[in-house]
């Protein structure tokens, strides 16, 4: 299943960059890519239910991690020009002052202290690590179903916040509501705040 998802979102991104080859400079290079992935996927799952061998189940198993992170790198870069540089923030913002009577980050901000901003900047980087370790536990345990059903899951939630990019791209409120640069001067943590900043 996170085959076909990852094949189809490879076809999706294809099509747009089809739709849209006036605004994307690269959407030739673009659909040769993707195209290629889609191919290389389907080469790895061949592979791997026909040699058996464990090389080629693991790299069935973790392609998933960078194809992920690249489809990302591709969505930013073509919504940059379909959407012509417009992004859709104050409705975004319009619609937490809607919900919560005012802005968010700002009533956070009034209860931020450098202990409660480690504890929430670690477990914020704790998302981009908690998945492969859950997938390399189910290894260990050898859970082969429940890294197959891991893999759908964390593939058809990222493509549908992708999706979600598309039709409402926003840069978030740490660049339209508050100066990014200051971040570590307004939210200072203690000891690796500043560190996973930069690693994100």
């Amino acid at each position: 299943a996170s085959d076909i998802i990852v094949i189809c979102f490879a076809l999706f991104l294809s099509g747009l960059n089809i739709i849209f080859y006036q605004r994307i400079p690269t959407w030739q290079t673009n659909v040769l890519i993707n195209l290629s992935f889609g191919c290389l996927v389907v080469a790895l799952a061949y592979l791997h239910k026909s040699s058996g061998k464990p090389l080629w189940h693991q790299l069935h198993i973790w392609y998933i991690v960078p194809t992920i992170f690249f489809s990302f790198k591709e969505v930013g870069y073509m919504i940059k020009y379909i959407h012509m540089g417009k992004d859709y923030d104050q409705f975004l913002i319009a619609i937490d002052r809607f919900l919560f009577g005012t802005d968010p980050t700002h009533v956070l901000y009034n209860i931020a202290n450098p202990v409660l901003t480690e504890i929430l900047q670690i477990a914020y980087a704790t998302f981009y690590f908690l998945p492969v370790i859950l997938g390399i536990e189910l290894l260990r345990r050898k859970n082969y179903s429940g890294v197959t059903y891991l893999t759908f899951i964390i593939v058809y939630g990222f493509y549908l916040s992708y999706m979600g990019y598309f039709l409402w791209p926003g840069i978030g409120p740490r660049f339209t509501l508050h100066d990014f640069a200051n971040t570590s001067v307004e939210l200072p943590g203690l000891f690796i705040t500043d560190f996973l900043r930069e690693v994100v």
